[in-house]
C-alpha cells in the first residue's frame, strides 16, 4: 500500500504541483500560512513554468518571462510565450492556456478588510486531456487517474452515513480510501456543492509521501 502522505505544515514548503516532462510543463506552488488547528494551508506564490518559460503569479500581482510585471486589475488576454496566452478575467481569475487540452485556472482570494485572513491563490486544472501519461505531483497526478466510488454521491448524502470506498480499478494494488460526501464551496463554479472528501490530508490518495513533492524552488 502507498506509504504516509502527511504533508509538514511550514511556510518553507514549496510544493510541485505539477510536473509534466514531455510538454514540459511544471506548476510550483509556496505555501505562505498554515492553521495546524485545521489543516488548512494557503498557498501565496505560484509558478508555471512552460517549455522554460517562467509565469510568477501571487495575490498581488503576476510577473511575466520578460520581467514585465502586471496587476490583477490588468483584465485582458496576454501572451506570455509565443502562441499561448494568460487571460486576467474580474481582477481574480487567470486562466492560462498552455497548449491544446492543457488550461489552468489561478483564483485570487484577497481580504483587504479582513487582516485576520490570508490572501491566497487557489490552483485548478480545468483541462488536463492534453498531459502525458508521465504527469505527476499533487494533483497532476490525477491528469490520467481513474477513481471509483461504490456509492451514489446524492444518495449517501441523504443518508445517515454518508461514508463510502474510493478504489483505483486500474491500479489493483492501491488500497481503497475512506471518503466521506460534504457539502463545500467549488470556486469556479462559485456555489456549493455535494463532492467527496478525503480526510487525513489525503491519507491514501496521493501517492508515495510529501517528499515526492518537495522541491528546492517554485521555478
Amino acid at each position: 500500500p502507498p506509504r504516509s502522505t502527511l504533508f509538514p505544515y511550514t511556510t518553507l514548503f514549496r510544493s510541485q504541483m505539477v510536473h509534466d516532462g514531455v510538454i514540459g510543463l511544471a506548476i510550483n506552488a509556496q505555501l505562505v500560512s498554515w492553521n495546524r488547528r485545521h489543516k488548512e494551508s494557503w498557498f501565496g506564490k505560484v509558478a508555471v513554468v512552460y517549455q522554460g518559460t517562467p509565469l510568477m503569479i501571487t495575490p498581488h500581482g503576476i510577473t511575466l518571462p520578460n520581467r514585465k510585471t502586471l496587476t490583477w486589475e490588468d483584465n485582458g488576454q496576454f501572451t506570455f510565450k509565443e502562441g499561448h496566452t494568460m487571460t486576467i478575467t474580474n481582477n481574480t481569475k487567470i486562466t492560462i492556456q498552455v497548449k491544446d487540452g492543457v488550461s489552468i485556472v489561478i483564483l485570487r482570494h484577497v481580504f483587504p478588510a479582513k487582516a485576520h485572513l490570508i490572501d491566497h491563490l487557489g490552483i485548478y486544472l480545468q483541462d488536463t486531456h492534453g498531459l502525458s501519461a508521465d504527469a505527476h505531483g499533487v494533483i497532476g497526478q490525477f491528469g490520467h487517474t481513474t477513481a471509483k466510488v461504490n456509492r451514489d454521491l446524492s444518495e449517501a448524502a441523504k443518508s445517515a452515513n454518508r461514508y463510502a470506498k474510493l478504489t483505483f480499478p486500474m491500479e489493483p494494488e492501491r488500497r481503497s480510501v475512506r471518503v466521506k460526501v460534504i457539502k463545500r464551496l467549488d470556486f469556479l463554479q462559485g456555489k456549493h456543492v455535494l463532492c467527496w472528501n478525503v480526510g487525513m490530508n489525503g491519507l491514501g490518495l496521493l501517492k508515495g509521501t510529501y517528499m515526492d513533492y518537495v522541491i528546492e524552488d517554485i521555478t
